[in-house]
């Protein structure tokens, strides 16, 4: 009797690894943002969360930030922020400056979303590489809000498993247990 308990459990045991976790969302943003003399380029990949984002719901970065003529590269994750400044949609990132600042840092390499600072300008987009750093004021209303990343039309990341499936090896693993039984009778 225990050996046909053991041999339920496993049966149970091999449903929950086939089930296992639900696949991440995660949400990869293009950015192109430029305003004429810097630009930033490269990707922000959140954890599939909408509405406003902690640092924590960025899971990495990577980016290529232009200041003038000098050229860095930018990679972490969990930027610093301050409040929560950045909106994810299904389609979008928005930059609010109303609602706090953002720093994509990476050593001396940065990108720099700042609501207000203790020193003019006060609300700016800040490019910074190695030898040189270039503030742009914004030119808009405080309170509008910034488009910055634009969502990647990509798969999922897993193929959805059948709801059929389940009920199939219930089943199927129904058929085996009563065959090894009766099997287990006929030589008893």
């Amino acid at each position: 009797m225990c050996g046909v308990w053991r041999r339920l459990f496993l049966t149970l045991g091999g449903f929950v690894f086939l089930l296992g976790a639900p696949p991440s969302h995660a949400i990869v943003y293009d950015v192109n943002f430029s305003d004429g003399t810097n630009s930033v380029t490269g990707t922000i990949t959140t954890d599939g969360n909408f509405g406003p984002l902690s640092s924590s719901d960025i899971t990495a970065w990577a980016l290529v930030i232009h200041a003038g003529a000098d050229t860095g590269i930018s990679q972490g994750t969990n930027p610093p922020m301050i409040d929560q400044p950045l909106w994810a949609s299904s389609s979008v990132i928005d930059f609010e400056p109303a609602k706090g600042s953002v720093f994509f840092i990476n050593g001396p390499v940065d990108w720099r979303l700042e609501s207000a600072s203790l020193t003019q300008p006060f609300g700016a987009i800040v490019y910074e590489t190695l030898f040189k750093t270039n503030s742009v004021p914004f030119l808009s209303s405080f309170l509008q809000d910034i488009p910055i990343a634009v969502a990647e039309e990509t798969p999922p990341d897993t193929t959805p498993l059948p709801a059929a499936l389940p009920l199939l090896l219930t089943g199927l693993s129904a058929l085996g247990l009563i065959g090894w039984r009766r099997k287990q009778r006929r030589f008893a």
